[in-house]
């Protein structure tokens, strides 16, 4: 039991440091992500609480509240990807007609 508590919480570690400091986030996104890392390392660490907090919202096991919690995040960020997604092809769009007006505009 110690090996994989060990294991989880030095791969959530060390995905913690590749995603906070790989790249330019806003304050308020490492916040979150520490905050998560705080909450998943709670959790590795007393596995009991889970169930506890789990009872309190009528969930019959940690696990299952984890799992809920799991699938709703999943779902959140599916959401925000999937819009930034729409607002990037929409600039792509913009761009590539300005620029097909640009060379239209030299042909004549």
């Amino acid at each position: 039991m110690i090996f994989i508590k060990i294991f989880l919480i030095s791969v959530l570690t060390l995905s913690f440091i590749l995603f906070a400091f790989s790249s330019k986030w806003k304050i308020i996104q490492k916040l979150s992500i520490l905050l998560g890392y705080f909450i998943v390392l709670f959790f590795i660490i007393f596995p009991s609480a889970a169930d506890k907090i789990a009872h309190l919202f009528s969930i019959k096991s940690g696990t299952d509240l984890i799992v809920y919690i799991t699938l709703a995040l999943v779902n959140l960020i599916s959401i925000i990807l999937y819009i930034k997604v729409k607002n990037h092809n929409k600039i792509l769009t913009k761009i590539i007609r300005d620029e097909a007006c640009k060379n239209a505009n030299r042909c004549k």
